[in-house]
Order: structure tokens, then C-alpha cells, then sequence
């Protein structure tokens, strides 16, 4: 077995089993990878938070109170990591699941070698190509923040807002919606369905790399996300244009995905409210709206 150069990347391996997370242990370090374990969820949510790995090798089936799958959820609402799903299951519920946290990859047991190792350097590079390119787009959104910031100091009147807002919604969906497609063919590559879970999992996302700590909980017909944070909250006087912002980006999302249903903006930093929330509701196969949450 040949070992490559050292590449000085942490990787964390979480794995109950302790002679086989030590195998692991081992393979990784003869290969210049830096490895730490964890065997329970707790253990492994502790660790990822306290070190940032830049790798993390999540076994499906742990000790302790949540899954591999919900644990990596928990981590990902923290940290943003590239994560390898070990599984010797290939139950259609599991993989749906898998699916929803975005992994770099799903490697099923017993492996061999090569096919691990390969999977974390493409992992790798491939996520650092994306933090690159993330960066280039936040680049301009943190632009367009200071500069939108100082022009609505001032009092805009209703038609300079109308077409502040139109010139948005038109920029948004021409520099954000491949991306954000491209977020959600990743998690349904057949497009067999018109899942909400998914779209609520793709604008959480995308809300995430805006500066937005979210929280959501869906299912496949209603959903709800809450905004625990808002860049904008501070300024009273410019806050209501940038709610209706808000509201253009879940409604052009929403329509991206050709969903039919209902967004119902409920709570607002607008009126003082701790957090945010927007509700989330598909229509019934007869055309009508579902009964409300």
C-alpha cells in the first residue's frame, strides 16, 4: 500500500465499534491524515464542534441518543463540514435521509481501501472548491448589503421602493437559482417528486451561507423555518424593506421548485419578535390547501 504525502487534514471517524474505528484510525494516518474518533452522538457532536475537522466520517448506526444521520444534522446547524456516511444498510428510508444533510458521499460496508480513500480527497477538493466559490458570491452579497444599506438611510418614497424590490427579485433569481437548483437535484437526482422537505432543506441552506441562523422542521406537505438572527434587526428605520426582501427570496425559492401551495410569513423582527417564521404549506392533490399546521 502505497502512502501519499502528508496532507495535514483533521478527519473525524465516528464509530462505535472500537477495533474498527482504530483500523480506520490507522489506515488514515499511514495515509498523512490527522484522525481523532468518537463512539456515542454526544461524543461525536462535542468533538466536531470543539476541533472543526475538516472531514467528518460518520458511521449510520452509533451509540447513544440520535442516530449518525441526526447527529450530523445537530453538527451541520454549527459548523459547516464535509461529511462520509459508513453504512452496511441500503434501506430506501435511510438513504432519503442521508440524502437531506447533504453528505459528499455514502460508502457502504466492508470498503476497500482505495474506495475510501479516494472518496475523501474528492471530498475534500470538492469542497474547497465550493468554500471558494461561495465566497466569490458572498463577495458580492456583502457588496450589495453596503450599498443597499446606505441608500435606504434615507427615506425612500413607495416608488423607489417598488423598484428597489423589482430590480432585487430580478438579480437574485438570475445569480442565485442555478446555484440553488443545482442544491436540489443533488438531493432528488431523478426529481421523482415535489418534496417540501427538500426545499426547506435547500433555503436553509442558502439562508445559512447568508448570514441566517434557521431552524426548520418539515415533512412532505407543510413545513415551518424559524430565523433566529437577522443582519438588519438593529436598524429600525430600513428593517421593513428588508423583511419584504426576505419574503421575495422564500417566494422566488418556492416558485424555483415549481411547488404549489401556500408561505405564510408569521412572525417578524418587524414587530419586535424574538425570531422570525415562515410557514410552509403544499397544496392537496385535489388543488386546495392542506388544513393548517
Amino acid at each position: 500500500m502505497g502512502v501519499c504525502v502528508m496532507t495535514g487534514n483533521k478527519i473525524l471517524v465516528v464509530e462505535d465499534d472500537f477495533i474498527t474505528a482504530m483500523e480506520i484510525k490507522r489506515l488514515l494516518e499511514s495515509y498523512g491524515y490527522y484522525c481523532y474518533s468518537a463512539s456515542s452522538s454526544d461524543d461525536a457532536f462535542e468533538k466536531a464542534v470543539k476541533t472543526k475537522p475538516d472531514l467528518i466520517l460518520m458511521d449510520v448506526k452509533i451509540r447513544g441518543n440520535d442516530d449518525g444521520v441526526e447527529t450530523t444534522k445537530k453538527i451541520k446547524e454549527l459548523i459547516d463540514v464535509p461529511v462520509i456516511y459508513l453504512t452496511a444498510y441500503t434501506d430506501q428510508y435511510l438513504i432519503e435521509s442521508i440524502k437531506l444533510t447533504r453528505p459528499s458521499a455514502c460508502i457502504l460496508k466492508p470498503f476497500e481501501t482505495k474506495e475510501l480513500i479516494s472518496n475523501i480527497e474528492i471530498a475534500l477538493y470538492t469542497y474547497n472548491v465550493d468554500l471558494n466559490r461561495n465566497e466569490w458570491i458572498l463577495n458580492d452579497i456583502i457588496i450589495f448589503y453596503a450599498l443597499i444599506g446606505n441608500l435606504l438611510a434615507t427615506t425612500l418614497d413607495l416608488n423607489e421602493k417598488n423598484r428597489f424590490l423589482a430590480e432585487f427579485s430580478s438579480n437574485f433569481e438570475k445569480n442565485l437559482k442555478p446555484s440553488f437548483m443545482k442544491e436540489s437535484r443533488k438531493l432528488n437526482p431523478r426529481n421523482e417528486n415535489k418534496d417540501l422537505s427538500i426545499y426547506i432543506s435547500c433555503l436553509s441552506h442558502l439562508l445559512s451561507n447568508l448570514g441566517f441562523i434557521n431552524n426548520s422542521t418539515s415533512n412532505d406537505h407543510k413545513g415551518y423555518m424559524t430565523i433566529n438572527n437577522c443582519p438588519w434587526k438593529a436598524n429600525k428605520y430600513t428593517k421593513e424593506i428588508f423583511c419584504s426582501v426576505c419574503k421575495i427570496i422564500t417566494k422566488l425559492t418556492f416558485s424555483w421548485m415549481e411547488l404549489e401551495g401556500n408561505i405564510e410569513h408569521e412572525n417578524s423582527f418587524l414587530t419586535n419578535d424574538c425570531f422570525c417564521g415562515f410557514r410552509f404549506e403544499l397544496n392537496s392533490q385535489d388543488g386546495y390547501p392542506l388544513r393548517a399546521l
